[in-house]
């Protein structure tokens, strides 16, 4: 039996909200695969994938989506942690029909 690893923080995330969707328990595979979620007394092998989206760039050509996704969440990350993730930040956005 090969070792467990430590799950990145995204992977981690993705089981722990699958098996709280599906009333289960999760548990850090040996990648593969990268975990199993239990479910009533079943336990089932699951590995986290990404689709990634080509994204065409003017000089490189074809790209993958995530060089253009990497950069804003980055940002996202250092605004949360620059407001210690306790706000609520929220959106209103106003939608004119144009009439009255």
């Amino acid at each position: 039996m090969k070792q467990k690893i430590t799950l990145p923080k995204d992977e981690e995330f993705a089981l722990k909200t699958l098996s709280a969707h599906l009333s289960g328990t999760f548990m850090p595979g040996e990648d593969p695969p990268d975990g199993y979620i239990s479910v009533a007394e079943k336990k089932y092998a699951v590995e986290v994938t990404r689709l990634i989206e080509p994204s065409v760039h003017p000089e490189k050509g074809h790209i993958p989506r995530l060089a253009d996704d990497v950069p804003a969440e980055r940002m996202g990350d250092r605004i949360a942690k620059i407001f210690d993730a306790r706000c609520i930040f929220r959106l209103n956005v106003n939608s004119h029909s144009g009439g009255t």
